[in-house]
């Protein structure tokens, strides 16, 4: 589901930011494209903090957005294991083709795995920053969060 490229991986700015590719594999199709370049860390906080929220019962739907262009993934509970996933983009009131059913299990473990691998990678960069402090917290949040299931 999550794809990421840590051989792209840089800092922008004032060296706070960390960017690098990072996509979504929907069904073998690249969403919103693949290599997208974006700020991976920042998406990745996002990312495990929304699906914590879904996870927990704290909401019914989120979006999975990307900073770099008008793309998401729309996440709604469809039942207790399954999630339906929708391509959207904010410059359209209306959702993008590709809605589909996914495996709850297959998009956690794949986003958990995508942040510890950037956080590994990040670390032995040396990098430190409240971006990176924010996943690693968020991905702490959300492994508690799995615990009980």
């Amino acid at each position: 589901m999550v794809e990421i490229d840590l051989t792209r991986l840089g800092r922008s700015g004032l060296g706070e930011d960390v960017t690098g590719e990072i996509w979504l594999d929907l069904d073998g199709e690249p969403f919103p494209d693949a290599h997208w370049d974006d700020f991976i860390v920042t998406l990745l906080g996002w990312w495990t903090n929304d699906i914590r929220a879904l996870v927990a019962d704290d909401a019914a739907v989120v979006t999975l957005e990307f900073m770099e262009g008008p793309y998401g993934l729309m996440l709604e509970v469809t039942a207790p294991n399954t999630w339906r996933a929708t391509p959207t983009s904010r410059a359209s009131r209306e959702p993008l083709p590709g809605s589909r059913v996914i495996e709850v299990a297959e998009l956690v473990d794949s986003v958990v795995r995508a942040a510890d691998a950037v956080l590994v990678a990040c670390r032995l960069r040396g990098w430190e920053s409240r971006e990176i402090s924010d996943l690693e917290r968020r991905l702490r949040e959300l492994r508690a969060e799995l615990r009980p299931m």
